[in-house]
């Protein structure tokens, strides 16, 4: 694991330090991503990017509203910078769908399962982590659900594996 205060590269993206986080910094995050939130849960946020080394401002961590209320999200690319601080992260395959004909509102075929498999070194080894969602327990129906089914799809399926693996 990367020392807390030297920056660890992921992807050319330096992973989130104390020095990340300065006040002027966590002022232009508070401007550029959570203007409206409440105080206590942007500090939340600011807490577990912190702890988990992300950088909100390379959308590694979030904050989403969902019904009126803000929800702390780890992205898809926080996931896989969390893979990547492990040192044992070896990749991931393309996300395989099963398709029974449904449609979205926007009238796309509608995938109805995603299957990824993400590899992790163990003992010098890579061995997969494999996780399968499903269309219809995970679409809100909304906004990229209807426009992008495969891509949210294959987004959670492979937050699915990643956990799984680490």
């Amino acid at each position: 694991m990367a020392n807390r205060n030297t920056p660890a590269i992921v992807n050319d993206t330096a992973l989130a330090t104390d020095d990340m986080f300065s006040d002027a910094r966590v002022e232009m995050i508070r401007s550029q991503i959570a203007r409206d939130a409440p105080d206590h849960i942007f500090a939340a946020m600011i807490d577990i990017a912190k702890r988990r080394r992300l950088d909100p401002l390379a959308k590694q961590i979030s904050l989403i509203k969902f019904g009126g209320q803000y929800t702390i999200i780890t992205t898809i690319d926080g996931y896989r910078a969390l893979a990547e601080q492990t040192g044992l992260y070896a990749g991931s395959d393309a996300a395989v769908f099963t398709y029974a004909g449904e449609k979205t509102a926007d009238g796309k075929t509608a995938p109805e399962t995603a299957t990824v498999t993400v590899h992790k070194l163990i003992n010098g080894n890579p061995y997969p982590f494999s996780a399968t969602v499903y269309f219809e327990e995970n679409s809100t129906g909304q906004n990229n659900w209807n426009t992008m089914p495969r891509t949210m799809l294959a987004k959670v399926e492979e937050s699915h594996a990643l956990r799984k693996a680490f």
